[in-house]
């Protein structure tokens, strides 16, 4: 039995609005009937992930870059970030006017108000209409894995910077929206931690994926296989290369694998 991870944007989804095309869809279905395991391993939390990338069935999660681990719908590992810390990147985020939306393993949570982050969402392949908009804050920080903070322009980059120093902080760039997380957690500890659990020795282990994001999880797995879109750190790190994620690259290469 193989266990096979797979990054879901540039991967298994090329921004179609029509979704992951059946060609991918039905290859990974083949893929599980020969009776082996196919997870999502995502930066995104479990709120990001569309229904429609849920629907097509996948034996497990590796969320939001390694803090959470999903396998057959329940939790293998879960790394929550520091509630007190975090409720002072809040106050930190609620003085400067920037908007911040808080993930959990079960769901995610953005301030009614908070337009700008919902809008943008809404163009990221994610059903903003799951968002929770009425919550508990203090709660909501107990379970927090991930945070998401619109902050406005790069001269704000440097406080960020130092207000996470300790954790890991990623700016997107022009869309100005930021992430902050664990930094001792990657898609490659929440790989490694799946096939401690399942007890599937590394040997049996492979990954799909194109982007920076995915450096961790090609170091994690045996036999990487990166897109032909993938970035050139990640083709030099594969062990394979496939079709563009245009072309159902992966679809073709896992019916030659499997």
């Amino acid at each position: 039995m193989a266990i096979i991870f797979f990054d879901v944007d540039g991967t298994i989804f090329d921004g179609d609005p029509r979704g992951v095309r059946d060609n991918v869809k039905n290859a990974i279905h083949e893929t599980e009937q020969k009776g082996n395991l196919c997870f999502i391993s995502s930066g995104r939390p479990w709120g990001f992930i569309s229904k429609q990338v849920k629907d097509i069935g996948f034996d497990g999660y590796v969320l939001a870059n390694g803090a959470h681990v999903l396998y057959k719908n329940k939790n293998l590992s879960v790394h929550y970030l520091d509630a007190d810390k975090m409720k002072e990147f809040i106050q930190y985020f609620d003085k400067r006017g920037f908007e911040y939306i808080i993930a959990t393993p079960d769901g995610t949570y953005l301030k009614d108000g908070f337009d700008y982050l919902y809008n943008f969402y809404g163009t990221c392949n994610i059903d903003t209409h799951e968002f929770i908009r009425e919550f508990d804050m203090d709660e909501v920080l107990k379970k927090c894995v991930k945070i998401e903070v619109y902050y406005k322009g790069p001269e704000e980059i440097p406080d960020l910077q130092e207000l996470t120093k300790g954790y890991f902080f990623l700016d997107q760039g022009s869309t100005f929206v930021g992430e902050v997380s664990r930094s001792d957690v990657t898609k490659g500890t929440g790989i490694r931690e799946t096939l401690d659990a399942l007890h599937i020795p590394v040997e049996d282990s492979y990954c799909f994926g194109d982007g920076h994001n995915d450096v961790e999880m090609f170091k994690a797995v045996k036999h990487g296989i990166a897109m032909g879109n993938a970035v050139d750190e990640i083709k030099a790190l594969a062990t394979d290369i496939c079709g563009d994620v245009k072309d159902d690259g992966a679809a073709t290469k896992l019916r030659e694998l499997f």
